[in-house]
């Protein structure tokens, strides 16, 4: 082999399979980012960071209640088994922060969340109080790792959508896909604060009513209108909810609307609504079209009820006249 091949193969080898810089605010731009939900106004700001020498992306709002989403991930996919995905980001809080990953993976969407905890619970991960200190903090996730901590069934395939809610600065979101060395792979998979049971007893989580249709169908152009949510929780009794979407009514397609509850304690809950955008015209044919043969069949019920008391009567009348032809012969004897 060729000194050149070797020190290619050699190169190959030391960098990353695959690694994307989403977000490190160099742009000056937040054209990417969108407030979805806040109750009060909310900004989000590109500034230079004296302290970390960068530029980083700041949010302000009403706190937790605000949520922000980033609306330009690119997708590396990983491939199953022999590789692992990765996400990490650097962030400055000194109040409460939530960050939520909708997921694609081999069995249909998933999705992981974040918090300012020191407690798992269900698809929940705390990264400990120490991440709102006010200082900038460096997260490195294997998301491969968070997710088979709740379900090992699932292989994660691409990062959907990254949402964060809170009050502070964040910058150098990545995703990278890296090779799982023989010695790792054996290893069981930890989360960064592992507790031996998932759930707390002494809390529950809120749970989630959808109303109205679900899925819900869209004809081309037509404007989506919420029919409701509501979100119940045993220690807390009714709770907020707050949701995002990404429905685009002028273009076919499979969209989702995100619903989220939070509890006192700080536990999640997630559900969403499937929203199907032009099958919506060929959805109402196909409600008439069943309501038309509703009626028909109510109508040949009708005609069939109406024939069979007719044969009833036609019986009553055979046996009437029947009767009437015995009276007359007996009179005449």
């Amino acid at each position: 082999m060729s000194i050149l091949k070797t020190i290619c193969l050699f190169s190959f080898f030391l960098l990353p399979l695959s690694a994307i810089v989403q977000e490190d605010a160099e742009d000056k731009k937040t054209s990417r980012w969108e407030i979805v939900f806040s109750p009060t106004e909310a900004h989000i700001e590109n500034y230079y960071d004296r302290a970390k020498k960068s530029r980083v992306i700041h949010f302000e709002g009403e706190g937790v209640k605000s949520i922000y989403k980033f609306n330009a991930m690119k997708k590396n996919k990983s491939k199953r088994e022999k590789y692992a995905y990765w996400l990490s980001w650097e962030m400055k809080y000194k109040k409460d922060v939530v960050i939520i990953l909708i997921l694609q993976t081999t069995q249909g969407e998933s999705y992981l969340i974040y918090t300012a905890g020191n407690h798992n619970s269900y698809h929940q991960i705390g990264l400990g109080e120490s991440i709102v200190d006010g200082e900038w903090h460096t997260i490195n996730r294997n998301l491969q790792e968070d997710l088979n901590y709740f379900d090992n069934r699932k292989q994660l395939l691409s990062i959907e959508t990254f949402v964060i809610k809170g009050d502070g600065s964040l910058d150098n979101l990545k995703t990278e896909i890296k090779k799982i060395k023989k010695k790792q792979s054996k290893k069981k998979s930890k989360p960064l604060l592992h507790s031996k049971k998932v759930t707390s007893k002494k809390n529950h989580l809120p749970i989630i009513k959808i109303e109205g249709d679900n899925p819900k169908y869209l004809a081309l152009g037509e404007t989506y209108v919420e029919a409701g949510v509501l979100a119940y929780d045993k220690e807390d009794g009714k709770v907020e909810v707050n949701s995002l979407d990404d429905i685009n009514s002028n273009e076919e397609g499979v969209y989702m609307v995100m619903y989220m509850a939070r509890d006192s304690k700080g536990d999640v809950s997630l559900d969403r609504r499937v929203v199907i955008v032009g099958d919506g015209e060929k959805r109402q044919q196909e409600n008439k079209s069943e309501e038309q043969e509703d009626e028909i069949s109510t109508k040949e019920r009708e005609l069939d009820e109406k024939e069979y008391q007719m044969k009833l009567w036609e019986k009553e009348l055979e046996l009437r006249e029947q009767k009437l032809k015995e009276l007359l012969k007996t009179e005449k004897n």
